[in-house]
């Protein structure tokens, strides 16, 4: 009787640990797929030329542009040079509420 309560512990710890990672790495494919579906769309982005707005694929953006943000979401890394907006940081810090920014 001892001999099966002592192989039975690390079999349902393991079996545990399996289900675990499994479920882990499905929500990391998840994410995967939803980060590629995002970015494969193709997003007109209004960019800053010499003084003109012009648009640009949004695949095409390189560091340094400087593109108009309309209302609606904006999926990138960006310094605020004007006016202000509402962050939704919850991927980055876990804080479930959107903060506001200001421009530097």
């Amino acid at each position: 009787m001892h001999a099966y309560v002592y192989h039975s512990y690390p079999a349902i710890l393991f079996g545990i640990l399996l289900i675990g990672s499994g479920a882990s790495s499905y929500l990391l494919y998840c994410q995967r797929l939803r980060l590629i579906s995002i970015t494969a769309k193709r997003h007109l982005v209004p960019l800053l030329h010499q003084k003109f707005v012009r648009a640009l694929l949004a695949k095409e953006l390189v560091p340094g542009d400087v593109i108009v943000v309309q209302r609606g979401r904006a999926i990138c890394d960006m310094v605020l040079l004007q006016g202000t907006c509402l962050v939704d940081e919850s991927m980055l810090s876990g804080e479930g509420l959107c903060l506001r920014k200001q421009f530097v």
